[in-house]
């Protein structure tokens, strides 16, 4: 996709069924429906967005003590904290699995030590951002191929929209006009406070939490905070709903009126409709324009949705329930229907020298390896605002972040925002080098080619073999050193090897070159090489070291050795060998075998409180 969107809409979106599930733990059983809490909980785990899990964690039980039910805090303490806890547990034994390889890359990774403060700033909103709140931000179709943002008044900020909807806030205002005004009080608190949040260093208000509360270095992105503004808005709206049902009286004229001047306005703006063709180039002319579209639209459903609110009467609130129902959905998906106007498959086939290169690597057991050149941020910032698409499909033709996924390439310069910490060491490492110096390093990490932004691919002379087998190796006990050697352009880099260990080394007896090994298979957890060593030496392999990869040498384990500050080598004994690499850690291993028997014990006690039968506890308003 364009964006993190899916991502994070993989834990999001289980969001509801928090809800239900706390909801009917309160009216038939905190057993049976905290097992099922605990699946959904583990889904989101699985989603990998951790931040807004715990967020959804706390809007869902909040949804259940201060939501339109009215229910006993007696009956809430009895049933709902039990079925939570429970729901917790199981969530932990459901996704042990993900936790685990989790806890084994935190610690090395860029994020083992949270994000600093102004890491985290950088990911706030600016001032005229929050316009995007009442204003929708979409894209609109000019051409075949060209979108105009219609957010380009406030820029495209994290989520590409931030819209509330404005048919929300017209029923949020209605809770305030009736009963239980106290709890719709609280979720307007919520959401000022998301808000404040979400300001980043605008206001100091993020800057206080982060420093004061503990763990709050993790909640990396002041943006994210929208998930707090959209639930307290979603919450208060629904108070404002139940007023509806609650009212004996309507306001005949005055609905009238606004249900007219709404219904005048929608006309206007399908008699004109946008032709933003006719305005040129101009951008104040046409900044100025989506903005009084913007706000006649938003205005128009506003008045038609409290003209609704105000003819509503307790004997027809249910037909104008709906209708209020059909316009809250009007709102949100004209809004955001094109928000990712690149679903079409064609948008994510490879270019022509993509699939040259591809067809050159049709029967290699590796795939190519490059490095891809960016392009100067300065000169995406337009084309960012201007059309999105044509943006994002030159950072696809230039690999930015993880483009070469798609099509079976390896960069080595692509690198998310969260990620190892020896992805950054070694792009800091290119970063401080002279361009041969850079070419050379890149050799030495069998980098065939270089990707250059209009030129295409450029192959690199004296590239390494991915597998090479070594006679002379050094221990050097620092990584910081091996790689300060390994990268200067005087280091005999093709004869010696250099170990990150303090073990002595027995010298070579000769002075031998390294030379080729041959990759048998190359798969992600998988990697095999025959090996045929004139004498005893180390096979180094110009793949990553990381913790959890295991090796074997003719099927006997064998140590893995930091080499070259970032790979990974073993020794071998002279002869012909085949020496296999394979990515499954123990951590992994133990939590999978603790996982699926949970998941069977999950299962079982699932079964059993289905064929019990269950009794609904009655509620107060149900007596």
């Amino acid at each position: 996709s364009l964006t993190v969107l899916p991502v994070l809409l993989s834990t999001v979106a289980w969001f509801p069924l928090l809800v239900i599930c706390l909801d009917l733990a309160l009216e038939r059983g905190w057993f049976k429906w905290g097992l099922v809490l605990g699946l959904v909980l583990s889904l989101q785990v699985y989603g990998g967005e951790m931040e807004l899990a715990v967020m959804s964690w706390g809007l869902a039980v909040g949804a259940v003590l201060f939501g339109p039910k009215v229910r006993p805090w007696k009956s809430m303490l009895v049933r709902g904290v039990p079925a939570f806890i429970w729901g917790l547990v199981w969530a932990a034994v459901l996704s042990l699995p993900q936790i685990a390889l989790t806890l084994e890359m935190l610690p090395i990774s860029n994020r083992g030590q949270g994000l600093t403060f102004a890491q985290s700033l950088e990911w706030g909103i600016s001032g005229s951002t929050f316009r995007s709140l009442l204003l929708p931000n979409y894209l609109l179709p000019l051409t075949a191929g060209n979108y105009w943002g219609m957010g380009f008044f406030s820029g495209f900020p994290y989520f590409l929209s931030l819209y509330l909807g404005i048919t929300l806030l017209g029923l949020a205002v209605c809770a305030f006009a009736g009963p239980g005004r106290g709890k719709a009080w609280f979720w307007l608190v919520l959401a000022g406070f998301g808000l404040l949040m979400m300001a980043g260093n605008l206001l100091p208000v993020y800057g206080f939490f982060f420093s004061h509360i503990p763990g709050l270095k993790f909640f990396r992105i002041p943006i994210k905070f929208l998930f707090i503004v959209n639930g307290g808005v979603v919450m208060v709206a629904l108070w404002g709903g139940k007023m509806l049902y609650g009212r004996q009286r309507s306001f005949g004229l005055g609905a009238i009126s606004l249900l007219a001047a709404g219904t005048a306005v929608a006309l206007l703006l399908a008699a004109f409709p946008l032709k933003i063709s006719e305005l040129g180039n101009s951008h104040s002319d046409i900044t100025n324009y989506l903005m009084l579209r913007s706000v006649l639209r938003i205005s128009s459903l506003f008045m038609i949705v409290l003209g609704l609110i105000l003819l509503a009467r307790t004997d027809r609130a249910k037909i104008l329930g709906l209708l209020i129902a059909l316009l809250v959905f009007a709102d949100l998906f004209f809004a955001h229907r094109l928000l990712n106007p690149a679903t079409d498959a064609d948008f994510y086939q490879p270019n022509s020298r993509v699939r040259e290169l591809q067809a050159a690597y049709a029967k290699s057991i590796t795939p190519p390896r490059i490095f891809a050149m960016f392009p100067r941020r300065e000169d995406m910032v337009m084309s960012r605002q201007m059309d999105p698409v044509s943006f994002y499909g030159r950072l696809r033709d230039s690999f930015r972040v993880n483009w070469s996924i798609y099509f079976g390439i390896v960069n080595v310069h692509a690198a998310s925002s969260f990620c190892p910490q020896e992805v950054e060491k070694y792009r800091r490492l290119l970063e401080g080098l002279r361009d041969f110096a850079v070419d050379l390093v890149l050799s030495r990490s069998a980098v065939e080619y270089l990707h250059i932004p209009g030129r295409g691919f450029v192959e690199l002379s004296g590239k390494f073999s991915q597998a090479m087998i070594f006679y002379q190796a050094e221990p050097v006990p620092d990584q910081d050193q091996v790689v300060r050697i390994w990268s200067d352009p005087n280091f005999p880099a093709r004869s010696v090897l250099l170990l990150e260990t303090e073990e002595p080394i027995a010298p070579a007896r000769g002075l031998l070159m390294s030379e080729p090994a041959r990759i048998v298979e190359y798969k992600n957890e998988l990697v095999r090489v025959e090996v045929e060593a004139r004498e005893a030496g180390w096979l180094l392999l110009l793949d990553s070291y990381y913790p959890g990869w295991r090796a074997e040498v003719d099927g006997s384990p064998a140590e893995i050795y930091r080499a070259n500050g970032f790979f990974r080598a073993v020794r071998v004994p002279a002869g012909k060998h085949l020496v296999s690499f394979s990515y499954f850690p123990r951590l992994f291993r133990n939590a999978l075998v603790i996982c699926f028997a949970g998941f069977l014990l999950w299962g079982l006690l699932l079964a059993v409180s289905l064929l019990r039968p269950s009794r609904k506890i009655a509620s107060p308003q149900s007596q």
